[in-house]
């Protein structure tokens, strides 16, 4: 990315931390017994990829000052809601709180910009 104005969504500092985040969350997710495909993958990989596409969706109404602090504002509840979902592997013993921990200090980086 080069300085100064994005020229496209994928540009933007924000969209590159929530792809990285929704990639984590995949390969966390992968190590959840399949048992669990609805109960906690399938929120968890939701909630990993809402910012992302939430985004690269205001993106085209980003002139809009209203529309674009709503998407704003979709964009980090997503964020936040993937982090429960987090806490709940380790507390089943499906996948080290260490883990958890790298990507909830990701998500919340994330809100830093």
């Amino acid at each position: 990315m080069t300085t100064g104005c994005a020229r496209w969504f994928k540009d933007l500092r924000a969209y590159q931390q929530a792809r990285e985040v929704s990639r984590v969350g995949f390969r966390i997710s992968n190590s959840i017994p399949k048992e669990e495909m609805y109960s906690l993958t399938d929120p968890l990989r939701r909630a990993a990829r809402s910012g992302g596409a939430q985004l690269s969706e205001v993106w085209g109404k980003r002139r809009d000052e209203k529309h674009l602090a709503s998407k704003l504002t979709d964009a980090d509840s997503g964020r936040l809601e993937a982090q429960p979902w987090l806490g709940e592997g380790p507390a089943a013993g499906y996948r080290s709180p260490a883990e958890a921990g790298q990507l909830n200090s990701r998500l919340g980086k994330a809100g830093e910009g």
